[in-house]
Formats: C-alpha cells, sequence, structure tokens
C-alpha cells in the first residue's frame, strides 16, 4: 500500500544520509520482511545491520526468522548459537534456540537445554510459558502442567493472541481426554473388562494426562518465533 512504499522511500532517504546505521537497517529489514515477506531482503538487511553493530541482538533474532523461511536451517542455527555467545543471560535467545531446534530440526534433545534455560532465566515471560507448556503436553504427555503454564501465560499478557489461542486449545484438549476415558472406562464396565484407560493416566492428580499421536498434540501454530523489536 501507499504507507508502506511511503515508509520504504523515507528508509532509503535514510539510509542515503547514514548508510551503515544500524538502528535504520534493522527497522527497514522489519519491514521487508513482515510487510512485503521479501525474505531474502530482510536478510541482507539485517546481516548490514550486524557488520555496522554486531553486538544487536535483535537482528540476530530476526535473521535467524528470515532464514528459518528461506530454509536455510544450518545457517539460522548458526546465527542463534552466535546470538547466545554474545547473551548467555537472554531469556528470548535461548527460547529462540530451543524452537528452531525443536520445531525447524526436529530435535528435542537438543533443544531441551535452551528451552529449560529459557525458563530458569525468565520464568514470566509468556513465549517462554508456551513453549514450556507444549513441552509438557507434547514430550511429556501432561496436559494438567500444559495449562498451568498457558493459563499463566494468558494472565500475565490478556492481549497477545497466541497465549489466548493457546489456553482455548488446550482446555479443548482436556476435555477431549476427560471425554475419552469415561467413553472407555464406560465401555469396559458394560462388557465386564477391568484395568487402566491406556490412552489416559494421572500424575500426582486426577487430571488426565493424554498419550495422543504427534498429529493430535500439534497445538496452535508451531513456530512463532520470538521476532524482536528494536529500539529507536
Amino acid at each position: 500500500g501507499e504507507d508502506i512504499g511511503g515508509a520504504e522511500d523515507m528508509f532509503k532517504q535514510a539510509l542515503a544520509i547514514q548508510p551503515n546505521d544500524p538502528l535504520t537497517l534493522f527497522h527497514y529489514g522489519e519491514l521487508a520482511q513482515a510487510c512485503r515477506e521479501n525474505f531474502p531482503r530482510a536478510k541482507q538487511l539485517y546481516r548490514a545491520c550486524l557488520k555496522a553493530d554486531s553486538t544487536y541482538l535483535p537482528a540476530y533474532h530476526n535473521l535467524a526468522v528470515a532464514l528459518s523461511k528461506l530454509k536455510e536451517l544450518d545457517e539460522a542455527e548458526r546465527v542463534l548459537m552466535k546470538a547466545a555467545e554474545i547473551a548467555p543471560s537472554d531469556a528470548n535467545t535461548h527460547l529462540n534456540c530451543g524452537i528452531l531446534l525443536w520445531e525447524e530440526r526436529n530435535n528435542a534433545e537438543a533443544a531441551e537445554p535452551f528451552l529449560s534455560r529459557s525458563f530458569e532465566l525468565d520464568p514470566s515471560n509468556t513465549g517462554v510459558l508456551l513453549y514450556r507448556g507444549m513441552w509438557s503436553l507434547r514430550q511429556e504427555g501432561n496436559i494438567s502442567a500444559a495449562i498451568e503454564l498457558m493459563e499463566r501465560a494468558a494472565e500475565l499478557e490478556p492481549t497477545n493472541q497466541h497465549a489466548v489461542a493457546a489456553v482455548m486449545w488446550i482446555k479443548n484438549e482436556y476435555n477431549r481426554s476427560v471425554a475419552a476415558s469415561l467413553a472407555k472406562s464406560s465401555s469396559r464396565q458394560s462388557t465386564g473388562s477391568f484395568g487402566s484407560n491406556p490412552s489416559v493416566e494421572t500424575r500426582g492428580s486426577d487430571a488426565p494426562v493424554a498419550h495422543q499421536s504427534q498429529d493430535e498434540v500439534e497445538g496452535p501454530k508451531r513456530g512463532v518465533w520470538l521476532e524482536s523489536r528494536g529500539v529507536f
């Protein structure tokens, strides 16, 4: 639209005056990435930003997202590992490392230390809580823990649409598990069969823990990277 075109013109004019300004390069990259979905151009601009300021953490995060969109996963991983070296105490950096390894590389074992570290660093981070909840569900099969974590995320940031959608989805999964457990229990009683329900168990409470296929526990949109916002 005209607004996007006008913003592009402003960035071009600014870069004509200061071609190596990291913030201008970063925000121009955001525009190319979010508004134009021009990931090659965004990659170019984020790299230019990091050439101008190799410590600018948001550019590492967004560059990794752009690289992931371009299926350049090896390079995206290298970028995030570099960010983790620069900012070892940043929860979002560790979270994005975990997301890449888990969601994009299908390597839960490699992802777990990064996701755990992100929770240690910032247990009140909405994104961290959401992924901690998804880990509880998909890797541990613990719906009750997942509900608690996702509800906490939604309480901390009630306007976050990903958090709200996650809570609605996980509660629906809980209800499905309860219904399945009751149906199977009723079926066994009617046929005189006894024993535990193989699809639902309890873990320290009466809340069911679902053992479902990977497709059934995908949850809300996967790969919701934590793109960073620059500081003007």
